[in-house]
């Protein structure tokens, strides 16, 4: 498969402004090189509320407890402010604000790379759903890490890879002897 029979599909409800060609095209060089023609992103840089907002909901829906299992401490801190807020009776929108005024208490960037400036990197969120080959995907994903894409994880809990790619790693990666390696590792070449 070529990188050019491959799409990218941002879900209606994501803004993806700050989203730099490069990290599409690596999105399409992931896809290509896995035998999915699709690629579907459910998630890329958010404001402070819409952290807030995706942890308010997880939070409800998948329970607090897989929540702290998949933040680090800074974000275990705003989900101790959602258990503080609902233990106090407060409604969806107080305990919003209260765990947003936390993450940039905090600041944003250390709660999730959601938050960090997209000049700086692009984070993406793939559902599980979405990745019709998903070990063909993992092992696409190995051989990028962690140049170009510096950190991945499979969250198992939201169902989604987790994709971080730093702005600089990616137009340094493009036209470097390292992507025709990549390529030809993963049996892609050249156009």
């Amino acid at each position: 498969m070529r990188t050019e029979e491959v799409t990218i599909r941002f879900r209606s409800d994501v803004n993806h402004d700050g989203v730099v060609q490069d990290a599409i095209e690596l999105l399409k060089v992931l896809g290509a090189s896995s035998g999915n023609a699709l690629i579907e992103v459910s998630s890329v840089a958010r404001t402070p509320y819409d952290q807030a907002r995706i942890m308010y909901e997880n939070c409800q829906k998948l329970g607090v407890k897989s929540q702290y299992e998949l933040y680090a401490r800074s974000g275990d801190k705003v989900i101790a402010i959602y258990e503080h807020e609902v233990k106090k009776g407060h409604d969806k929108s107080a305990v919003i604000r209260a765990m947003q005024a936390k993450i940039i208490a905090l600041g944003p960037s250390r709660v999730s790379k959601h938050c960090v400036d997209t000049a700086i990197m692009n984070v993406f969120d793939i559902p599980f759903s979405s990745v019709s080959n998903k070990k063909e995907f993992r092992k696409a994903l190995n051989k990028l890490h962690p140049y170009p894409i510096s950190r991945y994880l499979d969250e198992n809990k939201n169902n989604c890879f987790h994709l971080e790619m730093k702005v600089a790693d990616l137009s340094s990666f493009f036209g470097t002897k390292r992507y025709e390696q990549t390529l030809n590792e993963l049996g892609m070449a050249l156009a």
